[in-house]
């Protein structure tokens, strides 16, 4: 507790007034449910003393209270009569692998066919594959409005990422992104709920 106290700033905090609640920025989202020991707490009674919480009795409330580590146990090692798995990757196990499941009476295995059908990935120089290119400044978006529409037409799902929002926002405006059919952002800025939705249509083609 008295070490949480010295750093309790260390990792920085987001104070979101509307939920009366503190964050932690993890990726690129606010998670107000995440908790660094005794670290929040102390950031709840900063924010206390300066006088900026909203509700400091139903926030202080929620805060503070004891943490009382009670153990880490390891699922493998609690002897469990029956152990049930799903593995997309059994097939790929090594020898080692093989044997750490022996250890733990791992011994009968089912296999069944993806319900995601055959792969389509493809090397660089394999069929399909393409090579990376290199563009002159003046194609530089002209070559990666072109490479979207040709995967588009072959079925495929295309996701592109650009250094910055800056650049993103070049290629928004370039000539040459008007001709995409479909486009679907996905920037810092945006709501939680539009995150989710561009996430879920990211691997539908078109």
């Amino acid at each position: 507790m008295c070490a949480d106290l010295k750093d309790f700033d260390a990792i920085p905090y987001h104070y979101n007034r509307a939920e009366n609640r503190i964050g932690y920025k993890i990726m690129d989202c606010i998670d107000y449910d995440i908790v660094f020991g005794y670290k929040t707490a102390f950031a709840y009674l900063s924010e206390a003393s300066n006088q900026r919480l909203r509700d400091e009795e139903a926030a202080l409330k929620e805060a503070l209270r004891l943490r009382v580590p009670c153990g880490q146990f390891s699922y493998a090692n609690l002897g469990q009569t029956s152990i049930l798995g799903v593995s997309g990757t059994v097939e790929a196990l090594g020898r080692h692998e093989w044997e750490i499941m022996n250890r733990y009476g791992i011994r009968q295995y089912s296999f069944m066919p993806s319900v995601y059908g055959a792969s389509n990935f493809r090397f660089l120089n394999q069929s399909d594959g393409r090579p990376i290119t290199i563009s002159q400044a003046a194609d530089y978006f002209h070559d990666i409005a072109s490479d979207i529409n040709s995967k588009i037409l072959g079925g495929r799902a295309v996701i592109v990422f650009f250094k910055d929002a800056a650049e993103l926002a070049k290629f928004e405006s370039s000539p040459s992104s008007r001709h995409i059919r479909t486009v679907n952002l996905l920037q810092e800025s945006m709501s939680d709920d539009s995150k989710d939705f561009v996430i879920k249509k990211a691997a539908t083609a078109g």
